[in-house]
């Protein structure tokens, strides 16, 4: 990962070896857990997908759900190129269809086939693949399937890489927060404010694992991105082939006689419906933290200052609440 990492962030090809020398160095406590760590994912279930496009498979991961953080990525099954993700308070039909599947398909086109498991949230994403499947390049196979989450193996694989990286980092220092008391997980504004603030670093250590997976090599298959580009049969969707988010939600509503949930925060926001404070809210936030400092403060077992983002973004939102 961390050779993918340097491809995508300096245009580099550094050798295995070299990088494992230098994380030892650097980071001796992380070289050892990844050492130590013997989880891995087999399938044993036959699997077959014959090029980029062929099949995307869509899963959600909630490791960190109880701080009101859901990720959502999709990944093509040939190349294993991840294609399309985010991470949003609480997971949702319109949220995961824009930012992941109406992404994908403008980016690249619409993939053959979509999998993903039996949850409702992909059923918005679902339904458009099912209307719109006559815009694909190809007809002979169905245009989704629903699987058991087991034999969604091609995306699987991807979570022990998010959640090392990304969630147990944020999760280990959020659960001693929350033992210490130093947060209320039963107080709806300070659910709210936890849940805005991880999932703000969340999201940047999500980029940051995408971008390095997809330039990473993967053993006897080679580097998900070179493959996309060596594989891809896609035909790109016209700019007006899709609907967007509220266009679609209508026509799926109208269609399939169903009604999605509409979208909501973790918690609650007191400044709701007070646009400008919330904005200078945010930018008080913005001017006195950074993301990008932030995460790394994590990873390194450190997490002092995503703890004084945390108690910063309760403090703020408490004081304008009080003056209004």
């Amino acid at each position: 990962m961390m050779t993918g990492y340097i491809a995508h962030k300096h245009q580099l090809r550094v050798g295995h070896n070299r990088i494992g020398q230098a994380l030892a160095h650097v980071a001796p406590q992380n070289h050892l857990a990844r050492r130590t760590n013997t989880a891995r994912l087999v399938n044993p279930i036959p699997y077959r997908a014959d090029y980029f496009g062929h099949k995307i498979h869509f899963d959600q991961n909630e490791k960190l759900v109880m701080y009101g953080v859901t990720h959502v990525i999709a990944v093509d099954g040939h190349s294993r190129f991840i294609v399309g993700y985010t991470t949003m308070p609480v997971k949702n039909n319109g949220i995961i269809y824009n930012e992941v599947y109406r992404k994908a398909a403008m980016d690249f086109g619409i993939f053959h086939q979509m999998r993903a498991d039996c949850g409702k949230e992909f059923y918005l994403s679902l339904g458009m693949q099912e209307l719109f499947k006559d815009l694909r390049s190809r007809h002979d196979i169905l245009p989704y399937r629903q699987t058991q989450s087991k034999q969604n193996l091609p995306v699987e694989r991807i979570w022990p890489e998010v959640n090392s990286r990304v969630n147990y980092p944020l999760k280990r220092i959020l659960a001693d927060l929350d033992n210490r008391h130093i947060i209320d997980m039963t107080d709806e504004t300070q659910r709210f404010c936890v849940s805005s603030v991880t999932c703000l670093v969340a999201a940047f250590g999500l980029r940051t694992v995408v971008s390095s997976w997809n330039e990473h090599p993967i053993a006897g298959r080679g580097i998900p991105s070179v493959i996309k580009t060596r594989t891809n049969r896609l035909t790109p969707t016209p700019q007006n082939g899709l609907p967007p988010k509220q266009e679609a939600i209508e026509l799926y509503e109208q269609t399939y006689q169903g009604r999605l949930t509409d979208e909501h925060p973790f918690g609650r926001d007191p400044l709701t419906g007070h646009d400008d404070i919330i904005s200078e809210r945010d930018r008080l936030f913005f001017q006195s933290f950074s993301v990008q400092d932030i995460f790394p403060n994590c990873v390194n077992h450190r997490g002092n200052m995503f703890r004084d983002a945390i108690m910063f973004y309760i403090r703020t939102t408490l004081q304008f609440e009080g003056a209004l």
